[in-house]
């Protein structure tokens, strides 16, 4: 059995391909396979049913054994062609040793790495130009053949939509309905192959909710995971699509009705524009009739960031206490890791639906009326609790995974990453979608909540220590309250920390005036200077203490 090259895949009104020499190797069907002389005979649908397998038989010239008729099954979504064994062993006999494999010689070695959709990986034995598995099932004609055999034909089109404000091509097949396909512009051959190699490559990658954890192949960066879970970055809102929240209110508190904020004139594109993109993602939506609660504030951050003023509305709210992990809980869980992904929640708080009783109560006021939240909106002083509770419940019992917020770290003591594709697959069944430019995938440090986690142990973000060393002398109170709050969250890496900030802390008492002088100033940059020098805390073990190491 070989495989031979054909020259001319678009010879029309012929039945069969002849066995000719190998082309360049820059021809896009260089590796159409012939076997001898091959004839189409027919195509016809498996068991003359509506199935949806399509089957086409081959003739095949055998020199020694005669002619045989194979049945293959067309799959244009295959990049190669496959003969399993059972039917290597119909076709040459004479190539079967004893134990009904193929003999010493009869077979190519073949670097070729065959992956099953899913990505699990298939044995082959070799190849006569064509790779030879040891699959059940019947023989598969992969796209380019089945084209060259004019089989299948290509007939697609680009069609501009609108997708949340931006304007994206897709590829469709001809044959759709009207309202679906408008071309923009007719699209040669090349730009229609180009199209469907773009579709194959990511359906090779593309993980099926179906396919075990410990089936799924390793992830290699970044744009792997992508691939293999395209609809966690989909760039669409997220949502839990089994819950949704209602907000209980204090009856004793009377409700608030703030008039709409004026908008400087700057601004109002801004605020259109993304009045406009929420309404269309399903965040928000126009309120005609009266309402207790109204309240807005707007700031430019970038793109405007629109957000709540809930001070009155969070007066009334009864809070759903729900414990946000602290550092000491997460920290002793880390001990032994040695990879580290971070993956980021995007959107956060509007992953929570609002029945529509609580939708009301977050009504806001704009220059174009009023609007209401459909999702749980940032500022509310329940929105955290909430938040964390769908978090934990989504990555419960998932091995090295902690959410904290919108923040979620996966670890592991080895390469085999099937931590984090338990995490993606958790993430995409929960329907959460992630910030792709915040996503950090397979490093040998994380940080999380301003420190920085490594296998030796965690120790301070450079970033926080950068701004402690560059902070001026205190000129009151409330800047000397700020410098002892960013020490004192890094108050692990500081020995005899309290010693150091006793006088600085007299200065904050009531009845004592704020005067600088030179021992204050000498504790000052004793402070700064302990927290410029890198110092790595060892995790916890139960076997022995923690202990801090500094290392110079």
């Amino acid at each position: 059995m070989s495989q031979q090259r054909s020259k001319s895949p678009y010879r029309k009104n012929k039945k069969s391909i002849n066995s000719l020499e190998k082309q360049n190797e820059t021809d896009p069907y260089a590796d159409i396979p012939t076997i001898g002389t091959i004839e189409i005979n027919s195509v016809e649908n498996h068991d003359n049913t509506t199935s949806e397998e399509i089957f086409t038989t081959l003739r095949v010239n055998r020199k020694n054994n005669g002619d045989i008729n194979l049945k293959c099954k067309v799959d244009t979504g295959a990049q190669s062609n496959v003969l399993p064994i059972h039917l290597f062993r119909v076709l040459y006999p004479e190539l079967i040793n004893a134990e009904g494999m193929p003999r010493d010689g009869a077979l190519q070695r073949s670097d070729v790495i065959l992956t099953a959709y899913g990505g699990s990986e298939i044995t082959q034995f070799g190849k006569i130009l064509i790779p030879l598995t040891d699959a059940v099932g019947p023989a598969i004609l992969g796209i380019k053949t089945c084209r060259a055999l004019e089989l299948v034909s290509l007939h697609c089109a680009l069609e501009s939509k609108s997708v949340q404000g931006k304007n994206v091509s897709r590829d469709v097949a001809q044959g759709s309905s009207e309202e679906e396909v408008k071309p923009s512009k007719s699209v040669r051959f090349a730009d229609q192959a180009k199209i469907i190699n773009q579709q194959q490559n990511r359906s090779r990658s593309y993980i099926k909710p179906s396919v075990p954890i410990t089936s799924c192949p390793r992830i290699k960066d970044k744009e792997h995971l992508i691939e293999m879970y395209p609809e966690c970055f989909d760039g669409s809102v997220g949502c839990f699509e089994d819950y949704t929240y209602h907000i209980t209110l204090d009856p004793k508190v009377k409700p608030v009705v703030h008039a709409s904020r004026r908008v400087p004139l700057e601004l109002v594109d801004k605020l259109n524009f993304e009045l406009n993109e929420m309404e269309k993602n399903g965040v928000i939506e126009k309120v005609t009739k009266p309402t207790d609660w109204v309240g807005l504030r707007e700031k430019p951050n970038g793109r405007l960031c629109l957000c709540l003023d809930p001070k009155d509305l969070n007066e009334a709210i009864m809070r759903d206490h729900y414990p946000t992990p602290t550092l000491e809980e997460i920290t002793p869980k880390l001990a032994g890791a040695r990879v580290f992904s971070k993956i980021d929640a995007r959107n956060g708080y509007w992953n929570v639906k609002l029945d529509d009783k609580s939708s009301y109560l977050t009504t806001f006021n704009t220059p174009n009326g009023r609007y209401r939240f459909l999702r749980m909106p940032f500022g509310l002083r329940m929105s955290q609790d909430v938040f964390q509770l769908k978090i934990d419940e989504t990555y419960r019992n998932c091995r090295g995974a902690t959410g904290i917020a919108d923040n979620i770290t996966v670890n592991g003591g080895d390469e085999s990453n099937h931590n984090l594709h338990d995490a993606m697959e958790r993430t995409r069944m929960a329907g959460i979608k992630l910030n792709q430019e915040k996503c950090i995938i397979k490093t040998s440090e994380c940080s999380l909540l301003g420190m920085v986690y490594t296998s030796s142990g965690v120790k301070p973000d450079p970033e926080k220590v950068i701004a402690i060393q560059n902070m001026e002398t205190p000129k009151d109170k409330k800047e000397l309250h700020t410098f002892l709050g960013m020490v004192n969250y890094l108050a692990s890496f500081m020995p005899n920390l309290a010693n150091h900030t006793a006088p600085l802390r007299e200065l904050l008492r009531d009845n004592v005036d704020y005067q600088w002088s030179p021992s204050h100033t000498r504790a000052f940059d004793i402070l700064k200077c302990q927290i410029s020098t890198e110092t790595t805390l060892s995790y916890y073990e139960q076997s022995s203490c923690a202990t801090s190491r500094r290392i110079k």
